[in-house]
């Protein structure tokens, strides 16, 4: 008794592949990346001295978008009511007031430190940044969500 093949197809039965790679393809997606790349550098670098540096460490000057626009300090708050701080990755239990807004895309904690509350940022990308706010120096009709939620937080503690 011999040995049977089962199940072999014969060459001339298995279809030739119908999308083969177009050559140079990866070469041009890796050169408009290079130059994506290069661009958004450029950019930065312009944005870099055009504005001067606002207390979240972004440039004031420079508009941003999407949604973390929303919680951007300004510059002249950031002159009289607002300062940056030191992140110190505050846990829920210390904190007085927290804001996660999940669709905004960050968590805001805060605490009263006499005069001052401390303010914590988180983004969803990972970004952390903190501030002391002055509530006496905030204005009533503030528009800014640093400075909002400063004035919350204050009210929540002294009721």
């Amino acid at each position: 008794m011999g040995i049977e093949e089962i199940g072999v197809k014969r060459k001339a039965q298995i279809p030739e592949y119908t999308n083969p790679k177009k050559a140079g393809q990866s070469e041009r997606f890796q050169e408009s990346l290079m130059q994506n790349l290069k661009s958004q550098e450029e950019d930065n670098v312009a944005a870099e001295t055009e504005g001067s540096t606002s207390p979240g460490g972004r440039k004031s000057g420079v508009s941003m978008t999407g949604t973390m626009a929303r919680i951007r300090v300004n510059e002249a708050a950031g002159r009289e009511a607002v300062r940056t701080a030191e992140v110190r990755n505050m846990s829920y239990e210390e904190s007085d007031n927290i804001e996660i807004a999940v669709t905004e895309g960050y968590t805001l904690k805060g605490k009263l430190e006499g005069s001052h509350v401390y303010v914590e940022a988180k983004y969803d990308d990972g970004r952390q940044e903190a501030y002391q706010v002055d509530t006496g120096k905030v204005q009533e009709q503030t528009t800014y969500r640093i400075e909002q939620f400063a004035l919350e937080t204050a009210e929540s503690v002294t009721g």
